[in-house]
Order: structure tokens, then C-alpha cells, then sequence
């Protein structure tokens, strides 16, 4: 069973793996050993000018210096260009100079309760975060599920976890990649792939069979990763599962089959841009300016709505998933082990070298984890079928506007928000209505607009951020729409 296996692995490393310890050093990382030497030159002729006191003595220094600045600046600069080209390859690195480099070493530097009482030890900020996370998972309640006898010609049961797949993944593993709460690492089953793929081939089967997952498999370190906004505050961190590196494997090859049943019999959404092969943020961009472009070049205005979900991921009830997957054709034992996976979790956010007690997960499907992407476009996969108006969406970022002629066009766009609330209600993915908005593109009277609501809170005018962001990267940067 997965115990034992995982427990010779352990033995075996314990008994093969030294542990590596290394110095933990401010030093640079663009310092090389040949820059090192003219630094220490430079000392030298410093202590000898002091000690001297010639004017000979101190010119050495003074052009020693200025040849050691000089080194300095072409030697960092070559390093971050150098760090800049490989960063699509090994962002890891990237991202780590650039924490390396920030003034704040602390990822969370404080936090703040709701009663004002300030935070600042890793522990109790652990628990305070794990306490935020587990107050947004949503408590499903009864729903009288459509019978409309919705029927797809082909389904998807199984799945052949064979020796020479498994194989394959375990070679392609990233060895950087860290270990989830099993402590089984990527580059030991990198490295023992082929001693290891027919074994695990053997438990991925066995667990498929049965319907089953080990505990480990269900267990996540959280890793709180910061969003923006106030660093203070919980609301503005997003959980990150760190998971098992084998689970990984299994979920990649069941997302494998998946995403082949979807998009070979058309079940997802032509207006979803996220998780899918040929598509982007990007191709989500360039559709709708093509199409406002279009609509203002004929003199006529777009309102568009911007939609924001609340807590999208963590928020995706699980019995209403798994109703949504039976209904597009996941059936049998390949349904019955995606509801296993999804119930029964825990999570324990870590920060530093503490954690939080570990709570059990009601919701959501985990991010970090392969298949918890695929299971959320899924989800909210339908709520285009509600729309009689343009779409795009980006996983959880929806767009939905109308090409405005007449005032039927305005009362249409609502009507479409209306519907779209209703299906927010009903398949409890709430919106966040202070960051839905409304732009409006081409000519339009100011002073005679007509205010778009959700939830009957009207929707404040403007563009995000993140839109504006992309929105500048696409005008500025014609290669990086090439590469895409």
C-alpha cells in the first residue's frame, strides 16, 4: 500500500540521502570568486593608504575603487539580464532574487485582526490566516438540481494509469519542485523513475479502483500568497496548496483524459480563454477588442461588465461539482475517485517554521493542486448558456457586454445580469460586488446613463487593474502578443 511504499523511500533516504547543509550568507549572488579578489584588493589598498598616508598609496586606491565599481555595475547587470532571459524557464530563481533584493524579507510582515490586535509571531499568524481561509468555504444547502434529461452521446470512466505514462511524468518532473506533506521529493522520483514508475503505476491503479486516497494524498500545507492591497489584512492573501508530488502525477493523467473527453466533444464554453490548450489571457483580450472595436468603428457604443467572484476557488461546493461533472458525461469509477479527492481534505497553513492547527476543508477545489483548475471551468462552464449577450471569461474573470443601439440594448444587459445573479444563487458562487464594474466604449451621453446593479447595488464606472495592466502590455509589447 501507499504506507509502506512511502515509508521504504524514507528508510532509503535516510539511510542514501546526506543532508546537505549550507551557510546561509548575504552575499550576493552576481559576486563571482574573480570579482571577489579585486574587492578584497580594493581593502587592502585602502588599509595600506591609511597606514601610508602618501599620495601614491591613495591613488592605488582611488583607481582600484573606481575599477571595482565599474566591475561591479557590468557584472550585475549582466547577471539580472542573464535572470531576466531564463526566467520563463526557471521563474523560481527569478522570483527568488527579486525577494532576495526586496526590503522587506517578510513575506507577512504583520497582521491585523478584526478587533485591531496586531500579530507579528509566525505561529499566531498562521492560525489567524487558517481561520480566515476556513471562514470563506461555503456551507451547501439543498438544490433542486435541473431535470432537463441533459444527455452527452459519449461519457468518460476510467483511466489506464500505465507503467510506461507514469514513467513519462516522473521524467518530466521539475526536481525544484517542493515536497507536499508526505516529504517525498520530486527529484528522489526523478532520478529513481525507472525503478519507481511500475510500482506507482500499481497504486495509482489500485486507488482508481477503489475509489480511494491515502491521507497524505489529502493533505495540503497552505502557503499564503499575497494578492495586494493591505498586507495586514487576511483578506488580502490567497491559500496556495503545497500537495503530494506523486498525487500530482495521478491528477496529471486523469486531467490528461479529461480535458481530451471535453474539448473533443465541445463541452466547454467557447468564451472560456483560462486552462486550456491555444488559449490565454491574451486571446481573452484580443476577442473582446476585436469585437468592441468592430461595434465603435460602426459609430455605436459597448457597455461591458466586468465580473468579480468572490473567493471563487475555495468557494465551489462540492456536491453541486460533482452533479455538474455526472451531467457533461463523468461517470463511474473515474467521478467516484474526483469525489474522493475532493472530500475529506485538510489544511495547515505554514509561515516560516510554524503552522496552524489543521482544519478540515468544506469547499473549493485546492489551488496548487493539477486538477483543481480544470474542476473549476467545469463548474461555471454553464452560467454562458443563462446569457443571451456577448461573453468571455478567463476562469473566474467574466466579462459580458451588449452593443448598445437603442434602450432595449440597456434593458437587455441588465436583464442578462439578472439571470446571472440567479445562477450565482443558485449554485452558490457569489459575486464580490465592489470590484464589478461597468466601461463603456464609444460615444455615450454622460449625463443620461443608465445605472447597471447586481444584487441591486449599483456598479461603480471604471476598469480594473488588472485589465488596465493587460490592456497597456498588449499596446506596448507587439512581440509578446507574437510569442503567445
Amino acid at each position: 500500500d501507499w504506507e509502506t511504499f512511502r515509508d521504504i523511500l524514507h528508510r532509503l533516504m535516510e539511510k542514501h540521502c546526506p543532508i546537505l547543509r549550507k551557510r546561509l550568507t548575504n552575499r550576493p549572488r552576481w559576486l563571482s570568486q574573480a570579482l571577489k579578489i579585486e574587492v578584497n584588493k580594493k581593502r587592502r589598498l585602502w588599509k595600506k593608504s591609511l597606514t601610508d598616508g602618501t599620495p601614491a598609496s591613495l591613488n592605488a586606491y582611488k583607481m582600484q575603487r573606481n575599477r571595482v565599481k565599474g566591475l561591479i555595475f557590468r557584472t550585475r547587470q549582466a547577471f539580472e539580464v542573464d535572470l531576466l532571459n531564463r526566467a520563463t524557464v526557471n521563474p523560481k530563481l527569478f522570483y527568488g532574487y527579486l525577494r532576495q533584493n526586496t526590503r522587506n524579507k517578510d513575506p507577512i510582515p504583520l497582521l491585523r485582526t478584526a478587533e485591531g490586535i496586531d500579530l507579528t509571531e509566525d505561529g499566531a499568524k498562521a492560525n489567524h490566516l487558517s481561520e480566515f481561509f476556513q471562514s470563506v468555504f461555503t456551507k451547501e444547502t439543498r438544490y433542486d438540481h435541473p431535470t432537463d434529461g441533459f444527455e452527452v452521446d459519449t461519457i468518460v470512466e476510467t483511466v489506464n494509469f500505465t507503467e510506461t505514462t507514469v514513467l513519462k511524468e516522473l521524467l518530466g518532473l521539475k526536481e525544484s519542485k517542493s515536497p507536499g506533506p508526505d516529504e517525498v521529493p520530486a527529484k528522489l522520483l526523478k532520478e529513481l523513475a525507472r525503478e519507481l514508475a511500475k510500482p506507482l503505476s500499481t497504486l495509482f491503479q489500485a486507488s482508481f479502483q477503489t475509489g480511494s486516497l491515502p491521507a497524505d494524498w489529502k493533505s495540503a500545507w497552505i502557503t499564503p500568497l499575497y494578492k495586494g492591497g493591505s498586507r495586514a489584512s487576511a483578506n488580502n492573501y490567497r491559500p496556495v496548496s503545497l500537495t503530494s508530488v506523486c498525487c500530482k502525477i495521478m491528477e496529471k493523467i486523469i486531467k490528461q483524459q479529461l480535458i481530451q473527453f471535453f474539448e473533443h466533444n465541445n463541452l466547454l464554453s467557447d468564451a472560456q480563454h483560462g486552462f486550456r490548450r491555444g488559449r490565454s489571457c491574451v486571446t481573452n483580450l484580443l476577442y473582446c477588442l476585436e469585437r468592441w472595436t468592430e461595434a465603435v468603428d460602426s459609430g455605436n457604443t459597448v457597455h461591458a461588465v466586468y465580473i468579480d467572484f468572490k473567493k471563487a476557488f475555495d468557494s465551489v461546493p462540492h456536491h453541486r461539482l460533482l452533479y455538474k461533472l455526472n451531467r457533461i458525461g463523468v461517470r463511474g469509477r473515474l467521478l467516484t475517485w474526483i469525489e474522493n479527492f475532493l472530500t475529506g481534505r485538510s489544511q495547515t497553513v505554514h509561515i516560516s517554521d510554524k503552522q496552524s492547527t489543521k482544519v478540515e476543508v468544506e469547499s473549493g477545489v485546492p489551488q496548487g493542486s493539477v486538477l483543481g483548475p480544470i474542476l473549476f471551468i467545469v463548474y461555471i462552464n454553464d452560467c454562458a448558456n443563462e446569457l443571451d449577450c456577448d461573453i468571455a471569461m478567463f476562469a473566474d474573470d467574466l466579462k459580458l457586454w451588449r452593443v448598445i443601439q437603442t434602450a432595449a440594448d440597456e434593458e437587455n444587459l441588465q436583464a442578462n445580469l439578472n439571470r446571472l445573479q440567479k445562477w450565482s444563487n443558485d449554485w452558490l458562487l457569489p459575486f464580490n460586488e465592489s470590484k464589478c464594474n461597468i466601461i463603456r466604449v464609444g460615444k455615450s451621453n454622460p449625463s443620461n446613463r443608465t445605472v447597471y446593479s447586481l444584487n441591486d447595488i449599483p456598479l461603480k464606472e471604471g476598469m480594473s487593474k488588472r485589465t488596465l495592466e493587460s490592456g497597456s502590455r498588449l499596446r506596448l509589447n507587439p512581440p509578446y502578443i507574437a510569442q503567445r
